[in-house]
């Protein structure tokens, strides 16, 4: 079972490992955003301190009508005690407003979306 909380901002939360290039398991506090769809979307200074690989180039249509391009990197999670391979997006969170452009896992574990939380980014 995944337990999270409810922040201030009323935002659902969790702590999600995520293992670094060493193979250690760094927990990262997520806000989960129903409103999108595609895959965990990180900030480029917790994709650098992890150290995981890239792997392609992706873009996104954003809310307002812009497009941009992200850096697609390869990374192992922790979800319910199993480790999952998933391909992460990097994003400037500053670009895309108020921490919505995270993401959406659509594999067999069930749809849902994390953000790192504005605190612990």
């Amino acid at each position: 079972m995944i337990i999270g909380v409810v922040n201030a901002r009323r935002e659902a939360t969790l702590r999600l490992p995520v293992r670094d290039a060493s193979g250690q398991e760094q927990q990262i506090e997520v806000v989960l955003d129903t409103g999108f769809s595609g895959s965990l979307t990180l900030p480029p200074p917790i994709i650098v301190a992890l150290g995981r690989p890239f792997r392609s180039r992706g873009s996104a249509l954003l809310a307002d009508g812009s497009q941009t391009e992200f850096d697609i990197h390869a990374a192992t999670i922790s979800w319910d005690g199993a480790p999952r391979n998933i391909l992460v997006e990097v994003a400037d969170t500053a670009r895309w407003s108020a921490w919505a452009c995270f993401t959406a896992m659509t594999s067999t574990f069930g749809p849902w979306t994390a953000a790192p939380s504005p605190s612990s980014a």
